[in-house]
């Protein structure tokens, strides 16, 4: 019975010391400043001059809110396009888009090397400038988010589609003013 108990209070103090230790190594991560990110290239859009920095040797690019690079825009795959170092040259692989990639406005095939200066073309309307080097001069502004809407007829799209023998009164469909008292509802009770 002695053992038993003598055994757990060693078992109990090496939990303790432990627990002490992990919590240290908890508390000491607050003061420790974190690892600073190396920038290895830069995409810099031709339009507004915002800048994305690179500094994963893959990075994917496309409309997805998975992807490292997000550009929304209706032109642009969800996974378009992926920017790749390799052996100390950068790459851009074309991720079978619909829109395609085009460089120096040549549409590449699957890949294409890149070097300092090339215009990168993602789908039909947004281009970037590549910098192999971190660009120094920061722009503070957000992700641009391109909405192309003026060039897009939808007269002919219904956004508040109703099924003919669903009780609303058809007048519903075309004034969003309308109040309650104008509209015809079925009494279901």
């Amino acid at each position: 019975m002695e053992t038993i108990v003598y055994n757990s209070f060693y078992l109990q103090a090496i939990l303790f010391a432990l627990l002490a230790v992990v919590l240290l190594i908890c508390a000491l991560s607050v003061f420790i400043k974190p690892a600073k990110r190396i920038i290895r290239a830069s995409l810099v859009d031709a339009k507004s001059g915002h800048i994305f920095d690179i500094s994963h040797a893959e990075t994917s690019i496309g409309r997805s809110r998975s992807c490292d690079i997000v550009l929304e825009d209706i032109s642009v795959s969800r996974f378009h396009a992926v920017l790749s170092m390799r052996s100390k040259s950068w790459m851009i692989f074309d991720t079978n888009s619909t829109g395609g990639v085009f460089v120096n406005g040549k549409r590449i095939d699957k890949k294409q090397d890149l070097k300092d200066g090339d215009r990168i073309k993602f789908g039909n309307t947004l281009e970037y400038i590549f910098y192999s080097t971190a660009v120094t001069t920061r722009k503070k502004k957000k992700t641009p988010v391109y909405n192309y809407r003026e060039d897009f007829d939808d007269s002919d799209i219904d956004y508040n589609p109703r099924p003919s023998n669903s009780g609303y009164n058809s007048s519903y469909k075309n004034n969003i003013n309308d109040t309650d008292e104008n509209l015809d509802f079925k009494d279901f009770s």
